[in-house]
């Protein structure tokens, strides 16, 4: 009895125990449940701040090279040549004084208040060095004192700048009067100046006319004058007679490059004759014959 006694209280023991283990693995089971797991929480993204793309320039146009549109030489600027052509100079010739064998032409052209004197003769027996704008006319017995002293002949070439306007030039009271070199007092060329509008030159002489800076001179000669154009530009011009596009067929110089000259044109008879370049059409002038 005292053995079975023995062993029930071992039993009853070893179920305390077992109760004391489950009691506690309970406890603990709610203090350390097993982890579940769980999702870190997603981190806000944090904005960072950004220059917005600026737009892209569009590439540069190319830029137009500034340039100057060539100017005309004709029709415009050439008419307002040939305007002061008619109005604001005068041509005249310089006919041979004591038989020197020379001749040529005088160009005075206006400058404001001044007036430009170009003066061109051909060679001859006598040479010309000193020449000026006298009280007239031309004669040995009629030419008066010096006003205007040119500058003197060097190869048949003379310009000088007058202080002096065209238009009091132009009184019909002076001539331009070269004098032998070395020998002053012996008169070689002279030619008067006219009044008013007109342009004279002596019949029987020869008048050389040129074709520069786009302009045809216009002249006025007597009858039995020998005209002989010489082209002076850097292009290709002609002397021909009549009205553009055609011409009349009474005379035409034919093309005449830099520096050449036309054959020698006369002209007997009275009147007014146009005449115009077949290469540059704005391009005219006149030739008036008188008696």
């Amino acid at each position: 009895m005292f053995a079975f006694a023995r062993g029930r209280r071992r039993l009853a023991a070893g179920a305390f125990v077992l109760s004391l283990v489950a009691v506690f693995i309970v406890a603990c089971g709610d203090d350390d449940p097993t982890p579940v797991p769980t999702r870190a929480p997603t981190a806000q993204p944090t904005a960072t701040a950004t220059t917005a793309p600026q737009p892209t320039e569009p590439a540069a146009q190319p830029t137009a090279m500034a340039t100057t549109a060539p100017q005309p030489t004709e029709p415009a600027a050439m008419m307002m040549v040939m305007e002061e052509n008619k109005s604001d100079s005068v041509v005249i010739a310089l006919d041979e004084q004591n038989d020197s064998g020379q001749s040529g032409k005088a160009t005075l052209t206006a400058r404001g208040d001044q007036t430009e004197v170009a003066l061109v003769i051909t060679p001859g027996t006598l040479e010309s060095e000193l020449v000026h704008i006298h009280i007239g006319p031309c004669g040995n017995d009629t030419l008066g004192a010096v006003v205007f002293p040119l500058t003197s002949f060097a190869n048949g070439d003379s310009v000088t700048m007058v202080d002096a306007s065209l238009a009091s030039l132009r009184t019909g009271g002076f001539a331009i009067n070269s004098h032998k070199k070395g020998e002053p007092a012996v008169y070689t060329t002279c030619g008067n100046i006219p009044g008013g509008d007109a342009m004279m030159m002596s019949g029987g002489a020869t008048v050389m006319s040129d074709i520069q800076n786009f302009r045809l001179e216009n002249l006025s000669i007597k009858v039995g004058t020998t005209v002989v154009w010489t082209q002076q530009d850097s292009t290709t011009h002609t002397a021909t007679s009549g009205t553009p596009p055609n011409g009349d067929g009474t005379w035409d110089t034919g093309f005449l490059m830099e520096g050449e000259s036309g054959d020698g044109i006369v002209f007997d008879k009275v009147g007014t004759f146009a005449y115009f370049c077949r290469v540059h059409n704005s391009m005219t002038g006149t030739v008036t014959v008188t008696e």
